[in-house]
């Protein structure tokens, strides 16, 4: 009969449902308890383990947002030297105009003008820099000394320029030669001269110290490159001003 198969077959399910349900709880009684210290080890192992991970997703992520931070600064770093730079450059470059106007001598008194500032006002700054520092604060001094050596180079230039970029003021000078002239351009090359000295000095200290700034202990290949950043700083100060 149908119906006496169908009850069978559940009979039988039934009892192997309840045979293996009394074997599953002799091998849980058979199974020693969990020892509580065991558990705690388990715990820390694994939260130490969380730990870990989250620290390393971290230091990850700090590396590489403090790559980018570098590369930013050392952008920034090259444009200040190369502004530094770029008014006693254009005036040295234009020395074959000179010569036409003042004769050979021209080239010796521009170049005169434009490098001689930097030996007195690099000692200068060794011998006086930090001492000023401690007494107005670093901050003060070192915006101080950008604002006055982009302020030297930027007369400078805008003086060549007043003095050249007129047709009228070029055939008086093609005519006459006059010293007077002569003055004025050594002058405009001396403010240039003198800006990019201040700059270029401090440039390369704000560069020591930004360099110096990028620490990381994590490895000995971090530790050599923490003492080759405030280099690499430098190098980008002088690509810049070059």
């Amino acid at each position: 009969n149908k119906d006496e198969k169908e009850r069978q077959d559940t009979a039988l399910g039934d009892r192997d449902y309840h045979h293996h349900e009394r074997q599953g709880l002799e091998i849980l009684k058979m199974e020693p308890a969990p020892n509580k210290d065991e558990k705690e080890r388990q715990d820390t192992t694994l939260g130490d383990r969380d730990y870990h991970h989250h620290e390393e997703s971290e230091l990850s992520d700090t590396g590489a947002g403090n790559g980018n931070s570098i590369l930013f600064e050392q952008i920034l770093f090259f444009f200040a030297g190369l502004g530094s730079s770029i008014g006693y450059i254009s005036t040295l470059s234009s020395l074959v105009y000179f010569k036409i106007l003042f004769g050979m001598n021209s080239f010796v008194y521009l170049s005169w003008a434009v490098y001689v500032p930097l030996l007195p006002i690099s000692v200068a700054q060794a011998l006086l820099d930090g001492k000023f520092d401690r007494k107005f604060d670093s901050c003060r001094t070192f915006l101080f000394r950008a604002i006055v050596g982009y302020g030297f180079v930027l007369c400078g230039t805008i003086g060549m320029i007043y003095r050249f970029d007129n047709a009228s003021m070029q055939q008086w000078q093609l005519q006459h030669r006059h010293r007077h002239v002569l003055g004025w351009v050594i002058f405009y090359a001396l403010l240039q001269g003198i800006g990019g000295a201040v700059l270029y000095g401090k440039l390369n200290q704000l560069a020591s110290i930004v360099g110096s700034l990028h620490h990381n202990t994590s490895s000995s290949d971090d530790q050599n490159e923490n003492e080759i950043l405030p280099k690499k700083f430098k190098a980008t100060v002088s690509a810049g001003v070059q």
